[in-house]
């Protein structure tokens, strides 16, 4: 865009008619408009010095025509600094937004980990409470294994093994 600017500003210093310089100044005056460029203030000092220097062009509708430039130039740049502005703002937003989120993030990946050994302990208690659950099963069975052998060798016995074990705690001796 910069190389754009350049062309017309030479071709402007380098007119020899006053149509010349205001036709150039309207092209790059859209230019500035529709492409929003800005043009730094020592070019538009510099495009000033040069037309005021040359006799032949300087006149009151120069002037004016430089002075419009200048106020467009001018008005841009004020409008980009209120874009600039309202970005930073934004930015300033976006940023505690981010950074709420980034602290919500180490929560949820604390609660995850937290979580993970929780799961790591509970799994490890299962598998206690399996080993434990089939050991009392095969001691369960064991006892009524044996329980069983104990009805076999007292059928045919007048015995109730029912009061028995009550009366004995629980046992069979």
């Amino acid at each position: 865009m910069q190389a754009r600017l350049d062309e017309h500003l030479t071709t402007i210093f380098f007119s020899s008619s006053i149509e010349e310089v205001i036709a150039e100044l309207a092209k790059l005056s859209d230019l500035v408009e529709r492409e929003a460029v800005v043009v730094p203030t020592s070019r538009l000092t510099r495009l000033r010095s040069c037309l005021e220097g040359d006799a032949k062009l300087w006149s009151k509708t120069m002037s004016q025509a430089v002075d419009v430039f200048e106020a467009q130039c001018h008005a841009i740049v004020g409008s980009l600094v209120q874009q600039l502005c309202k970005a930073k703002g934004a930015s300033g937003c976006a940023s505690k937004i981010s950074d709420g989120f980034e602290k919500h993030l180490a929560q949820v990946q604390k609660n995850l980990t937290a979580a993970e050994q929780r799961v790591a302990e509970l799994k490890k208690e299962l598998q206690g409470a399996q080993q434990s659950s089939m050991f009392a099963r095969q001691v369960k069975d064991m006892y009524k294994m044996e329980a069983d052998q104990f009805e076999l060798d007292l059928q045919g016995c007048d015995v109730d093994a029912g009061e028995e074990t009550a009366e004995s705690g629980g046992s069979t001796g």
